[in-house]
């Protein structure tokens, strides 16, 4: 079988001993922790949702947490895998989609209503901090599809669930808070995100089996 690409090998570096996995959790975790207290905080916030639609209006900290948790895979013993089980592969697949997802959507967010944060009192954190971080869920997702692959199903269970929160975020108002109203430039980034998203995931995972480990 062929070897995974470079970049793919130079990825999966990252996450090589428990020590590394575990640091990742770790940043992780602060990430999802400052991810909850701005949904908590912000206007609409948590308090103002139903608890069952809070995957998908919390969507950057549940993207982290997809994350985290095919990181807790790799430290559980199972390691990087090119055959994963097939819940295994959708956890991976989701956390890819995910984390591309919203990582491109903020930059983009960020991008067409960059003039709502030059008032910002803290214009340093609300724009370019909250671009950095968000940059940093590509390369999660780069690590992430470093060490599994994708199984036939898991992509289109991943773009139903796209489908299902582009639908919640425009149709039932379940979008990040923004400091300005929501543009047909923005819904339209937002469907084009996902699919880049998709594209993205169907790229950088293999199918499983396709490469050795």
């Amino acid at each position: 079988m062929p070897q995974p690409p470079r970049w793919v090998r130079r990825a999966r570096g990252l996450v090589d001993t428990p020590a590394q996995v575990g640091l990742l959790l770790v940043i992780d975790a602060v990430a999802i922790a400052v991810g909850i207290s701005f949904y908590a905080h912000s206007d609409p916030s948590l308090a103002d949702v139903a608890v069952w639609w809070y995957p998908l209006f919390a969507d950057c900290p549940v993207a982290v947490g997809l994350g985290a948790l095919t990181a807790g895979v790799w430290l559980g013993g199972r390691g990087p895998t090119v055959r994963p089980s097939w819940p295994a592969a959708l956890l991976s697949t989701l956390a890819v989609v995910w984390l591309v997802r919203m990582g491109v959507w903020t930059v983009g967010a960020l991008a067409i209503g960059w003039r709502a944060y030059l008032g910002a009192d803290a214009v340093l954190w609300s724009f370019w901090g909250i671009l950095a971080t968000h940059v940093l869920f590509l390369a999660h997702a780069a690590v992430t599809a470093s060490v599994t692959a994708r199984r036939r199903g898991t992509l289109a269970v991943a773009a139903v669930a796209l489908v299902v929160h582009d639908v919640a975020d425009y149709g039932l108002g379940l979008a990040p808070p923004l400091p300005y109203a929501p543009t047909p430039a923005l819904l339209a980034m937002s469907v084009a995100t996902s699919a880049v998203a998709l594209a993205v995931a169907w790229w950088w995972l293999p199918p499983a089996g396709a490469t050795t480990p």
